[in-house]
């Protein structure tokens, strides 16, 4: 009984019909079988296909789906009305990376075991009009032609419709284009996908009603240089990457603290009024919802609002020290770090971690760490993290806050550097409303205002009192 096949490398043309009858088969392996054009049919329990590499492969179950597939000598009802696809319960895992195919049809909809799905550098894929229920990662990074992401699907191929080229509620039900919208947020059936990445990608702009995707934890939109806007964000939105999106216009900033553990963005190399945006909603909105928030952003500059600031010369340690007792007298007083980095010449991305801890006289009260990859053309970004740690009615005498870059294997990194370095305590009372920007003080004063420590660390800057010497 054969479980695995095994034909990579192969110079197969098409995988024939008649392996639907391999009802044992659980794995099938075509990775780089340059000639491989079609694949008509599947192995009902198969597990696991893989394709990568199949550079001509243009057709999987497209035609098998019209009639090779049904015993019919005419073309049957359209998938997802009364027919049934090979390995639809039984694939888990689907490798199409680097093949000639243009279209994710609708009916791809009736894989219902599906988790993982890799179309990664598929050069000429252009849609995406269906997606398996239960599916957990999508991964198309580098289709460089995609441009359509359930768009249509959305207005009529998700629903049991008769005819899959008659948009719903034409003829069938007769809806208004709002109700249609309205229904589809209700009846949404990606409920299990957690990982999107449609990085570089010709993506314009995401469906209004792409904040459906409840489970969606991490989104990758890296260098998508046609990327509009983001209308919406799913609400248990971990991470989203943004890097590169060159042509970014609008994203979702006004909620922005209603997503409970949203933890990092990437916005580097992004729009400059992107990162201004950013700043003031997170700091002129009051105190976070979550408990840690980090961001990447264009920029040269630690954010004006910053209570403590420092210039360094492309080294990769940092200390500040702060003397002077500090008072800590809120309930609710959270630590801000920021840094402005850089990158060695001839070098256009890299990992890199940045490491900060606060001590007092000598004993660590806050450490936060942080690993991302940094991938900006540019020779700055400002690295921002609001760590939601409370701090509460501590007095402070000798305040020391030690920042360092380091790469993947923790050592001291050779090609990302910090420029400068910035610390901000914020202190929330309940009778007060304070982190206004617009003419309002960011945070109560941490030292006296003519106490600027050893020349290099600046004091307490308000908005209406900025200095012209940074």
């Amino acid at each position: 009984m054969l479980y695995k096949l095994i034909l990579s490398g192969s110079d197969i043309v098409t995988i024939p019909r008649c392996i639907e009858s391999f009802v044992r088969l659980k794995f099938l392996d075509l990775n780089e079988c340059k000639q491989l054009r079609k694949i008509l049919g599947l192995p009902p329990n198969v597990e696991k296909v893989e394709a990568k590499g199949c550079l001509s492969l243009e057709i999987f179950l497209e035609e098998g789906r019209r009639s090779q597939l049904f015993d019919t000598e005419e073309p049957p009802e359209p998938v997802g009305v009364r027919t049934v696809i090979p390995g639809q319960q039984s694939l888990t895992d689907l490798h199409l990376s680097g093949s000639a195919i243009v279209s994710l049809p609708t009916w791809f909809n009736k894989f219902v075991g599906l988790k993982k799905l890799y179309l990664e550098d598929c050069k000429q894929l252009r849609e995406i009009l269906g997606l398996p229920p239960n599916v957990i990662k999508v991964s198309a990074k580098g289709c460089v032609s995609l441009k359509i992401f359930l768009e249509e699907a959305r207005r009529s191929h998700l629903f049991n419709t008769v005819d899959p080229q008659e948009p719903v509620g034409v003829e069938a039900v007769s809806l208004t284009q709002q109700s249609l919208e309205g229904m589809f947020q209700l009846e949404c059936p990606f409920n299990s996908l957690v990982r999107l990445d449609l990085s570089s990608s010709a993506i314009v702009s995401l469906p209004s009603w792409f904040n459906r995707f409840v489970p969606l934890g991490s989104l990758s939109l890296e260098g998508c240089n046609q990327l509009r806007e983001i209308p919406q964000l799913p609400p248990n939105i971990d991470y989203v990457y943004l890097g590169r999106c060159t042509s970014l216009e609008r994203f979702p900033f006004n909620n922005i603290f209603n997503f409970p553990k949203l933890r990092w963005i990437d916005f580097s190399d992004c729009p400059e009024h992107i990162g201004n945006a950013l700043q003031y909603h997170l700091f002129s909105e009051g105190h976070r919802k979550v408990r840690r928030f980090g961001c990447l952003f264009q920029g040269n500059k630690i954010p004006d609002c910053f209570s403590y600031r420092k210039e360094v010369s492309n080294t990769n340690l940092c200390e500040m020290e702060i003397t002077g007792p500090v008072h800590l007298n809120s309930k609710n007083t959270t630590f801000a770090f920021s840094a402005v980095i850089g990158m060695s010449d001839g070098q256009d991305g890299d990992i890199f971690q940045i490491h900060v801890e606060v001590t007092n006289n000598g004993q660590p009260i806050n450490y936060s760490s942080s690993m991302e990859t940094y991938k900006s053309s540019s020779s700055e970004c400002v690295w921002l993290d609001y760590n939601g740690s409370c701090h509460s009615q501590l007095k402070m005498d000798n305040l020391r806050v030690k920042f360092e870059c380091k790469d993947f294997s923790y050592n001291p990194s050779k090609t990302v550097f910090f420029k400068s370095c910035g610390f901000h305590i914020e202190q929330r009372y309940e009778e007060e409303a304070i982190g206004l920007m617009d003419g309002v003080e960011l945070s109560k004063r941490c030292r006296d205002d003519d106490d600027d420590g050893d020349g290099n660390l600046e004091s307490n800057l308000y908005p209406q009192q900025k200095r012209d010497k940074r």
